[in-house]
């Protein structure tokens, strides 16, 4: 589970990049709140390419102008996607045997003069691993003398 309080100050949009496996696999879930028109979008990119389905739904009913809440749950295969505790979304995901990553991000339309403000607060990520990773896991450890660090991206 990932989750965040987003709002976006100028011509922008905000969100969480999720199942990032590398800089051509990854996920985004984007919302946007500009012109009064409130939206989000689910953008996956795999082996380079971003998929076709990757247009702007209106969000009016559960979209506020202001802070929103966003939300993921993965569920084996399947994203459920929240917005202000509103499920909008369930999708296909792909699986990595490695451990992802995730992380915040907010964008601008404007030139590079532009000036875009992403405010983030209660960011949390939480979560558990299947039972092969857990596996995998347990087999690093007890083939290492002392347990170093996290590995980069893992949720242990």
């Amino acid at each position: 589970m990932v989750s965040v309080d987003t709002r976006v100050e100028g011509s922008g949009n905000s969100g969480i990049i999720f199942n990032y496996f590398d800089k051509n696999n990854y996920s985004l879930l984007c919302i946007e709140t500009k012109y009064s028109h409130n939206y989000y979008k689910l953008s996956k990119k795999v082996n380079g390419e971003f998929d076709q389905n990757n247009e702007w739904i209106e969000g009016t009913n559960y979209i506020n102008d202001g802070m929103n809440n966003i939300k993921l749950v993965q569920k084996v295969n399947k994203i459920h996607i929240y917005i202000n505790e509103n499920q909008v979304a369930v999708e296909d995901i792909n699986q990595y045997s490695a451990g992802i990553k995730v992380g915040l991000f907010v964008t601008t339309y404007d030139d590079i003069t532009g000036v875009v403000v992403g405010r983030f607060d209660n960011f949390e990520v939480a979560g558990y691993m299947a039972e092969t990773q857990a596996q995998i896991s347990l087999n690093r450890i007890s083939s290492n003398d002392s347990i170093k660090s996290v590995e980069e991206g893992s949720i242990k």
